[in-house]
């Protein structure tokens, strides 16, 4: 074979090029041993210690030292050197002290604050929340406060994050407003939180954003706002006119970074209010996900010492965005910096241990084929994706389900989660699940906060409800499912972090079993390689995370087992044994906390209250309510908390904040709740005085009396009983169900607004940023100033000239809402679903969770459970069928008109609404026809009757008396007229 030209260039340029390193090589050697021989003994510097490094000793040497021994590697023949940053090495000299003496803080930026400070700004804690805090989570608070409210808190799942960031918050409330971020699930459990442990915000103080109707821009800012990641993209500009003291983000791993040039909008915003807040608390278990590089974004918006200028100098610690380098000096940096992370088998030893079970599943030719056919997929039946291979696996889950947890009797089954990724593989598990005639609850991303909290709530409380059916990414977080201690995986997560934040949902504070994990993995497909991704991802990320000594090495499994095909597992292989292990029904008796700032207490201030007792009747039945009484109670329409209240004696009196709350299921359970747990869950001054238990019990019996509409009206407002008379008070000066006596539906547009002012005219507005969006009329002034579409009243808003949403063309909320009430049959059911979530006022039946239910159903299962759980569909075959056919709200339920229309119960409100299902709703519609006939019948019957007695008064007259009295008529100008004489 001949070489080319080109060839042998190539060659002939390697082989000098391999001559002058060999050269270049020998002259080095040649000059360090010269070197060595006149080298200054004072620049020998001697290692500190020994430390041994993959079987070898390596010298440590001191930071002050560095150019010394840098100098001298530098000179090693074939040493190539990576200098550490100038700014990590100024980062660790500012901080050098700390790390010496770290008994003893001594702040090393401006912004940090000494012990002096710090214990003054924990005086202001509440009591209760000091008394509940453990003594790890008091070293995290410090640490937080002693950075100056900028701090990483990146503690394992369940020990009490949202606790800690609670706390240091409430040190600066007093400073100016507080932001918590989180995601959208989480706001109402932010919310239970901050109303339960900071007990001196009002109901009024705390502010949730759910949609563009909850934004800032016309508000006065309040001391709390809870907002989710989509709504602070959406609301950025009104955000960020907002002077926040203090901001919280919870599940901070979700600010990732990516290799574009620019983050994302939700990113971006983010990252753009927490560097304008003085204070910013981050809080994750997991703050990156799959790879090192995650945190960038975190630690560059938390702190200016670590901030780099641009993601392109991160290249010193992350490598390819998808490795790390030199993770251990990364995580020294972090932890004295900037962030704090603890593991539950340091802090909690005597919490229950997980055990990681691999069970294998060989898929058949079958299930292959038929995975591919379910969701139209063609080609290689043995390259299956992830939604494939999670449908291939559902016949072997099945089956390992039916022959283990569900092969006991269901009074004897324990509480069991099963995650899964893919909706169709959702699917399929709920139906079989009903098939077993299981209870059971789901969680997916479809499912909206309250619906989630309910659902989480019945799974804990209800015994009769075993499994819980949870998406990974929309359930893995901000979950306590305790209750449960068997967890199922029928699919691999995407990272090792979704994979351990998942776990944690039942083993947490509070689990008192050993948690079993079941992990099913396909043989021969892609699920081996990510097993295997999983445990290299999760290395490298607590390496950086937790150090090289605390760093996991991998996702330890207890047993490796294969599925036989009866479905039965057997242990092929015993992979690692946990230790200290304890056996499953063990439950411990205490626990150990391990740290170095002891449990602080305070004293509390007890309440008397004197109250006179009355009885009164209420639905046939006595109630013990306080008639005259000091105490009043305010419920929270965030989180259904009541709030005390007390009056004061002197003139004129004054209704006071007691600073204390709680829930009304708490106080109903108070004879089952532990003597020990009662000061935590109750205020004191409550437990204390009996007659104000009494008021309470009877002002929380009344409060279910109420309809939600009611209810509704009744937020944010100190209630004295009976709650009949405010509400009485309110009803009378809204005019009741029938204000204005209507016998139309709806109100035409027409005749809404009020006359237009002089010198106005009717222009055609287009909101901006909706191109697709028709001309809407709105009245303007001669000046060139916008008016309310309802009222006419000016417009003062900020986006009134510009208009971005329909609200933004009317002066304030109230008018926007009666507008859209007395116009949209849709906005009112809507309203309406907001109060009564669905239910049916008269069965009782939870329409909204019925149809959430079958819609996932196969159609020919649909039936057979909607008649289980709503037998009185048997007798409406159509009302059955449409349900069946199209599983959607309006074929479940409907909203009726508590007074017909027909009898003047048009063009109403809230106040004249009511959810019914569509069996009561067919029911009342024909008794209200049947009424409607009979009636009429009466009518028609009082007209004949009317007409028969005027024929028959006509029968006693004669003839002529009659032509007589009609020519008796006098008409101008007429013969026929009476002569007056």
């Amino acid at each position: 074979m001949e070489i080319s030209e080109e060839q042998r260039r190539r060659m002939e340029a390697n082989r000098a090029a391999a001559l002058a390193r060999r050269q270049r090589s020998s002259q080095n050697a040649e000059a360090l041993a010269n070197s060595g021989e006149k080298c200054d003994k004072a620049h020998l510097v001697p290692p500190l210690c020994w430390k041994s490094c993959d079987y070898n000793r390596c010298p440590v040497y001191r930071l002050r030292d560095y150019e010394v021994v840098t100098d001298v590697l530098q000179r090693l023949p074939g040493v190539k050197l990576e200098h550490i940053p100038l700014s990590t090495r100024n980062s660790l000299r500012s901080c050098s002290h700390q790390l010496r003496n770290a008994d003893q803080w001594l702040p090393f930026h401006p912004r940090h604050a000494p012990d002096s400070v710090v214990d003054k700004l924990l005086l202001g804690l509440p009591w209760k929340l000091k008394q509940y805090l453990l003594p790890f989570q008091w070293d995290g608070i410090r640490y937080g406060l002693r950075r100056g409210g900028r701090v990483l808190i990146a503690d394992e799942m369940g020990l009490g994050k949202t606790l800690q960031a609670i706390a240091i918050a409430a040190c600066y409330l007093n400073d100016g407003p507080l932001l918590v971020v989180c995601p959208a699930s989480l706001r109402l459990v932010w919310a239970e939180e901050l109303e339960r442990w900071l007990p001196f915000l009002s109901p009024s103080d705390v502010h949730l954003v759910f949609g563009r109707e909850d934004d800032l821009k016309d508000l006065k800012t309040p001391k709390v706002v809870v907002i989710s990641y989509n709504m602070l993209r959406r609301l950025r500009e009104s955000i960020l006119r907002c002077s926040w003291e203090t901001v919280i983000v919870d599940e901070s791993h979700n600010i990732r970074c990516s290799k574009r040039p620019t983050d994302s909008e939700e990113t971006t915003a983010l990252m753009e209010v927490a560097r304008a807040a003085p204070r910013a608390v981050f809080l994750s278990g997991t703050p990156s996900l799959s790879r090192p590089f995650d945190i960038f974004n975190q630690v560059n918006a938390l702190c200016i010492i670590l901030r780099e200028t641009t993601a392109a100098q991160s290249h010193h610690y992350f490598q390819d965005y998808q490795r790390g380098v030199r993770l251990e000096e990364l995580n020294i940096l972090l932890r004295e910096i900037v962030m704090i992370r603890r593991l539950k088998d340091q802090i909690l030893t005597q919490l229950p241990p997980k055990r990681r079970q691999i069970i294998r599943l060989r898929l058949s030719s079958g299930d292959m084929l038929e995975a591919k056919a379910s969701i139209d997929a063609d080609g290689d039946e043995r390259q299956l994706n992830t939604q494939e291979i999670g449908i291939a696996k559902l016949k072997g889950v099945t089956d390992w389900l039916s022959n283990n947890p569900f092969s006991a009797v269901k009074e004897e089954m324990q509480k069991l989660i099963i995650f899964c990724h893919h909706h169709k593989v959702m699917n399929s598990l709920q139906e079989f699940i009903v098939s077993k005639e299981i209870e059971f609850i789901r969680i997916d991303g479809h499912t909206d906060a309250k619906d989630r909290q309910k659902a989480t709530e019945i799974f804990r409380q209800k015994d009769e409800v075993k499994v819980a059916i949870v998406g990974v990414t929309a359930g893995g977080v901000g979950l306590d499912l305790s209750a449960a201690r068997n967890v199922v995986f029928v699919e691999l997560p995407k990272t090792a972090s979704e994979l351990v934040q998942a776990e944690d949902r039942a083993h947490r504070r509070g689990q008192k079993s050993a948690v079993n994990i079941y992990i099913f993995c396909a043989k021969e497909t892609s699920d081996e390689c990510h097993w295997q991704s999983l445990s290299k991802s999760l290395e490298r990320v607590t390496t950086m995370t937790n150090g090289s000594e605390d760093a996991i090495p991998g996702l330890e499994v207890e047993t490796l087992m294969d599925q036989t095909e009866s479905g039965d597992t057997k242990a092929c292989s015993l992979l690692r044994r946990c230790q200290n292990s304890l056996p499953p029904d063990e439950v411990p008796e205490g626990r150990r906390v391990v740290s170095e700032t002891a449990q602080q207490n305070a004293s509390n201030e007890s309440w008397n209250f004197d109250a006179h007792l009355l009885m009164f009747e209420v639905h046939n039945r006595y109630h013990v309510v306080i008639e005259m009484s000091p105490a009043f109670f305010q419920v929270s329409s965030n989180t259904g908390r009541v709030h005390l209240y007390k009056k004061s004696l002197e003139e004129p009196p004054v209704v006071t904040a007691l600073s204390e709350n709680f829930k009304p299921e708490d106080l109903e359970k108070l004879e089952q709740i532990p003597s020990t747990e009662r000061n935590l869950l109750l205020p004191t001054c409550l437990l204390e005085n009996t007659s104000l238990v009494d008021a309470s019990m009877a002002f929380i019996r009344e409060w279910k009396t109420l309809r939600p509409v009611h209810r509704k009206r009744l937020y944010g407002r100190p209630l004295q009983l009976p709650l009949s008379r405010a509400l009485s008070r309110l009803t009378g000066a809204q005019g009741g169900l029938v204000k204005g006596g209507s016998k139309r539906r709806r109100r035409p547009i027409g005749e809404l607004a009020c006359p237009l002012p002089d010198g106005a005219s009717w222009r055609d507005i287009y909101l901006s940023g909706n191109m697709s969006s028709r001309p809407i009329l709105q009245a303007w002034t001669a000046d060139d100033n916008p008016l309310c579409k309802l009222c006419h009243r000016p417009c003062t808003r900020q986006d009134s000239r510009e208009p971005t949403t329909l609200e933004d063309l009317f002066c304030k909320s109230d008018c926007f809402e009666e507008y859209m009430t007395k116009t949209s049959s849709h906005f009112m059911r809507e309203k309406l679903f907001r109060l009564e979530r669905g239910v049916c006022v008269t069965c009782n039946l939870d329409c909204h969770a019925l149809v959430e239910c079958i819609r996932n159903l196969d159609v020919n299962l649909r039936s057979a459970y909607i008649l289980k759980k709503a037998p009185a569909f048997g007798t409406h075959e159509t009302l059955l069928q449409n349900l069946v056919e199209d599983p959607i709200e309006g074929n479940a339920w409907h909203a009726d008109h508590i007074v017909p229309v027909f009898a003047g119960g048009g063009e109403c409100d809230l106040e004249n609404m009511r959810t019914l299902c569509v069996v009561c709703h067919a029911q009342v519609t024909s008794e209200q026809c049947r009424k409607r006939h009979a009636s009429f019948r009466k009518a028609q019957r009082a007209l004949q009757f009317t007409r028969y007695g005027f024929l028959r008064k006509g029968d006693h007259q004669s003839k002529t008396d009659d032509d007589k009295e009609l020519l008796g008529i006098e008409v101008a100008g007429s013969a026929y007229s009476k002569q007056t004489g």
